[in-house]
Order: C-alpha cells, then structure tokens, then sequence
C-alpha cells in the first residue's frame, strides 16, 4: 500500500473527481425509483462547502459562498487530528451551527472515494436536517448508521452496475449465512477476511492505497453482507429496519488481517 499523504488541495481536487464519476453513473440509472435517495444527496451536495485543517487544528473556509451549516474538510497531514481520528471519515457538530465530515489525507481508490463522500453526505444531511441532532438517542444515532450505510451500498451497486449486490449475495451463499446473527457470528472468525476480500473485486480491482481504505473496505462489505442477510430473512420493512439497527449494534469490528497480507 502506497504511504504519500494527501495535501489538502490534492485531497479536495481527488473526491470530488471521485464524486463527479459517480454522479454520470447514477444519471445513466434514472428510471429506477429505489435511488431516489441517491439522487437527493447528488442535489445536496451542491450546498456542502470545502473546508481544510493546518498544524494548528484550525478547520477554515476554503471557498466562497452561501453557508448552509454542513462541510467537508481536507485534513492537512500536519494536523495531529490526521493520526488520531479513527478512520478515514468521522462526522460530527464543529461548532453550533456547522456539522462536518472529516476527512483524512489517506490514499483512496476513486471507488471508494466516492462510497465514503455518498455516507458522508447522507450524515450531513441528518444533521442541518435535524434527522440526525446533536445530542441523540443511542437509537437515532444507530439508525442512522443503518441509512448511511444502505445508501453507501446502493451506490456500490451503482458503480458496479449491480455486480457487489450479486456478489454479496453469492458469499452469504458460499458461506451457509441466513440471517444478521450468522453473519455476526461469522464476523468473529478468521473465515470472514477470505469472505470480505472475494467482494472487493466487484467495486474496483486495484488494491486499497492504504492500511485506512483497507479498514474502510471490510467494514462496507460485512455490513453488506449482514444487511443483505437481514432483507432475506425479514418479515416486513419495519423489522428489516429494527433487525439491521440490532445488527449494527451487535456486530464487531472484523480480527485482524492474517500476518502475510491479503488472504488468497
């Protein structure tokens, strides 16, 4: 994996040549209803403004234009906010007034890029929204995982032309997995990296540019996994819904990587 920080100029100009790729692939799609919500955080982000760090941890403006109280900020490699947040992207209220996302200065495929953007926005929208408040509810914070992560998997289909919707399905198969509580299960032993590297394949091939858009790679594709499990298995909307919120709660993070690398 490569190890080159992204400036933040770099950083900015990077996600949002990722974004605008993806947005040619969901117009291609426009007669299909269920990306409606895809659809809307394209629209939305439009009123999502640039911002960027410095040694000083100071998060400033970097364009000009309407606030509408949500940002994207480029973390600078020199801000020691870059090595302790805890992944690439982290959502939360900088201030009263403006929610951001921000954005580690890790290598990232195009792909993913995107698919970190489509959740980010999906976050953001919550909060000048007032769907996703400050001070929440353990409840309303894990229901919105649920809905940042489910349209982060529509728009892996989107740029795969369904191919990661299929091969999801085909690894819950593989694999004898028939609801969330197998694939937690699943989660907790070293079978499930051989399992989360067959699915990187159907978003993009090249290898993830960094230890971060690894991370961010397997935690997407088990949760696809889970959530498609649960859509399988579920009743009716309303449990699919409580079933994956119970599945996000209860899922832990994948065991490290088998020293050696990728799993073959």
């Amino acid at each position: 994996m490569a190890s080159d920080l992204l400036q933040p100029t770099e950083l900015r100009a990077h996600y949002d040549k990722a974004f605008q790729a993806f947005t040619r692939a969901l117009s291609a799609r426009s007669d299909e209803p269920r990306l409606g919500r895809l659809r809307e955080l394209t629209s939305f982000r439009e009123r999502v403004n640039w911002g960027q760090s410095g040694p000083d941890r100071v998060i400033r403006a970097v364009e000009e234009g309407i606030n509408h109280g949500a940002w994207l900020v480029a973390l600078s490699p020199d801000d020691p906010t870059a090595k302790t947040q805890a992944g690439i992207f982290a959502t939360d209220w900088i201030s009263e007034s403006i929610v951001a996302t921000c954005i580690r200065p890790d290598p990232i495929t195009p792909e993913w890029a995107a698919l970190g953007l489509v959740k980010s926005l999906e976050h953001l929208e919550g909060g000048i929204s007032g769907r996703e408040p400050k001070f929440r509810t353990d409840w309303q914070h894990r229901a919105e995982d649920v809905r940042s992560y489910e349209v982060e998997i529509q728009a892996a289909d989107v740029l795969t032309n369904n191919r990661f919707g299929q091969a999801v399905t085909s690894t819950l198969v593989s694999n004898h997995l028939r609801d969330g509580k197998e694939v937690v299960a699943f989660s907790r032993t070293t079978k499930v990296w051989p399992a989360l590297d067959h699915l990187n394949p159907a978003v993009t091939a090249p290898p993830a540019l960094s230890a971060g858009e690894d991370a961010m790679r397997g935690g997407l594709c088990l949760i696809a996994l889970g959530f498609r499990a649960v859509e399988g298995f579920a009743t009716d909307p309303e449990s699919e819904f409580e079933q994956k919120i119970r599945f996000v709660e209860k899922m832990v993070p994948p065991p490290p990587r088998p020293i050696g690398g990728r799993s073959s």
